[in-house]
Formats: C-alpha cells, sequence, structure tokens
C-alpha cells in the first residue's frame, strides 16, 4: 500500500474495511492516530508476524535538503515493476539511513499481510517481577519453533495503562492497586 506522510493508523484500518480489502497492517500500542510514515521510520513495532515496521517498507520517496527527490531501492529506475515489493536496490542498503538522518520521507510503501483466518491476542500478569525470567524461558521456544508467530511484548503496568486510551477512575484505581 503506497501511503503518504500523516495517514494514520485508524484512516488505514477504516479504507480497507470500507473497500472489503481483506489486507491487515500491523498494528501498534500507539492508537488509531499515529502515523504510519513516522512509526515506520522511528522503528515501531507491533503485534502480528510483520511486527518489525521498518522491515515492513518497500520503498519511499524522500526530499533531500538540496531540493532533490530521492526514490529508494529500484524506486529511482523509471518504471520499476520491482520497486514497491523490493526495498533493496542490486545490493545496495544505504537508503535505510536517508530519511532518518538527512531527508524527509513524503511517500511510503507499506508491506500488507492477508487477513489471517483466525487471530487471537493474549494477554496475562505477573505478580512479582522476579517472575519474568521464567516467563522468557517458557515464551522463547514456542517463538522460535513459530507456535507463535508474532511479535510477544513484555509490558509493565504503566505501559499497559499508556496504550491504552482509557484512563478512567477505575483504571486509576487498578494502577494504583498493581504498583503498591
Amino acid at each position: 500500500m503506497i501511503l503518504e506522510a500523516g495517514v494514520t493508523q485508524g484512516q488505514l484500518a477504516d479504507y480497507l474495511k470500507e473497500k472489503g480489502i481483506k489486507l491487515w497492517m500491523d498494528c501498534t500500542g500507539a492508537g488509531p492516530d499515529a502515523s504510519i510514515v513516522g512509526n515506520a521510520l522511528e522503528r515501531g513495532f507491533g503485534h502480528t508476524p510483520y511486527a518489525d515496521h521498518f522491515n515492513s517498507i518497500g520503498t519511499m520517496e524522500v526530499v533531500m535538503p538540496d531540493g532533490s527527490v530521492l526514490n529508494t531501492g529500484f524506486g529511482h529506475y523509471a518504471n520499476s515493476k520491482a520497486s514497491n515489493v523490493f526495498p533493496n536496490d542490486w545490493g545496495r542498503t544505504e537508503w535505510h539511513i536517508y530519511p532518518v538522518c538527512n531527508g524527509i520521507v513524503i511517500k511510503m510503501t507499506v508491506w500488507l499481510m492477508p487477513e489471517p483466518e483466525n487471530f487471537q491476542a493474549f494477554f496475562f500478569s505477573i505478580k512479582e517481577f522476579g517472575e519474568i525470567a521464567s516467563v522468557v524461558d517458557i515464551l522463547q521456544p514456542l517463538r522460535i519453533r513459530g507456535v507463535l508467530p508474532s511479535a510477544i511484548h513484555l509490558a509493565n503496568d504503566l505501559r499497559v495503562l499508556s496504550t491504552s486510551g482509557k484512563f478512567s477512575e477505575k483504571s486509576i484505581l487498578l494502577q494504583r492497586n498493581v504498583t503498591k
């Protein structure tokens, strides 16, 4: 999907749903108003097998400080058919440094994944921080074997509350109880 800077996760999700396109974007915990281009450039991550957003970029169109326009990967070849599906030119990968260091990304190809038949998110909590090593020991082989095909996120209570977008008296009470 070719996106211009400023397109949000919510806008893309609404567009895909409205058009009946059976593709998903990898979502982040940043919320529906987060910029997809900005999130990818800041090395954002998500919750599906496409969790590494920067590595889910096909090409970028970048305005450089001198006003010239850089099209990354095969995008700098006129009429290239590979530009949106193959991010690298013939071995060139230095484009990874351009958008963050020197230019302004105005357009980006973001890879979407086929809508899965099933998707199940799961959440759990541990009572003591010292138990985290046991959790990692249990989850690591499941991730390596592909039993858990998506990224695994470990977060504390404040991180979870900060991305839920819902701060009510109940959640503040929960925060106070959890952080005692």
